[in-house]
């Protein structure tokens, strides 16, 4: 899925513009634009759905490493790091789609496009639900993550999951456990959105800075200032926290 996304490129400008003496031609070349967009945002719909499907099983996985007779037994390193590895391709489709530019454009035109040929459609009000929903997932920026958050915290807190998490993640990286480059990328990732997504209330916040000084985040990020979100395409760990902050007032204060 990442890489389907990272592939993306806008079609829009090699689309055919009719000249003033073919504008009777109009509708013609609107069903054929359609057409065409509407391939590339079935694949942008299946991104959509995909996320939704793996935040839902990340969320039921820290679930039901979070109810109390659970925690007797903690999770093994293993399921630790298949929960970090599914949050990170979580967390580098919401980058890319963040980035790429090209995407809300070429929506635009195909929504505009769809106003026009479903006039001789019938029975249209499921499309245009799925399109307003698609609408709102490119739109908004971090709907994954914020999807996530939701999806986490359905039934019980997870806090205390995510700060094991997050203590995991710290001394991979402080005591260099994490051997290989792309390894120690997922880490710091991950770890931006970890620690907002495990101070979502003051409470939360005193229990995490307990366990982690913020100071000791701090030169974990310094250390790596910018790591690599794709092969062309980097990111901040630090800028992530900043920004995702926004949505977590507590965090931010």
């Amino acid at each position: 899925m990442v890489s389907v996304l990272y592939a993306y490129r806008s079609c829009l400008k090699a689309l055919p513009q009719l000249p003033d003496s073919m504008k009777q031609s109009q509708a013609d070349l609107y069903l054929e634009t359609y057409q065409v967009l509407d391939l590339e945002m079935s694949r942008l719909r299946e991104i959509q759905r995909w996320q939704a499907s793996a935040a839902s099983k990340l969320g039921a996985d820290m679930q039901r490493f979070s109810r109390p007779e659970r925690r007797i037994n903690s999770p093994t390193v293993t399921h630790l790091w298949s929960m970090l590895k599914l949050l990170d391709v979580l967390v580098q489709l919401d980058h890319l789609k963040n980035a790429k530019a090209s995407i809300p454009n070429d929506f635009s035109w195909y929504k505009r496009t769809f106003t026009q040929v479903s006039v001789q459609w019938q029975d249209t009000d499921l499309m245009r639900e799925e399109l307003d929903d698609l609408q709102i997932f490119l739109s908004t920026r971090w709907a994954i993550l914020l999807n996530l958050h939701v999806e986490m915290f359905c039934v019980n807190n997870v806090e205390d999951l995510l700060q094991v998490l997050i203590v995991y993640a710290a001394e991979c990286l402080e005591l260099d456990f994490a051997l290989l480059f792309p390894e120690r990328h997922v880490l710091l990732r991950v770890l931006p959105v970890l620690v907002v997504l495990a101070t979502s209330s003051e409470k939360d916040s005193e229990s995490l800075n307990k366990r982690v000084k913020m100071n000791r985040l701090i030169s974990i990020f310094k250390n790596d200032p910018v790591i690599p979100a794709f092969p062309d395409l980097h990111l901040s760990p630090a800028a992530i926290l900043k920004e995702l902050s926004m949505y977590f007032p507590k965090f931010s204060a």
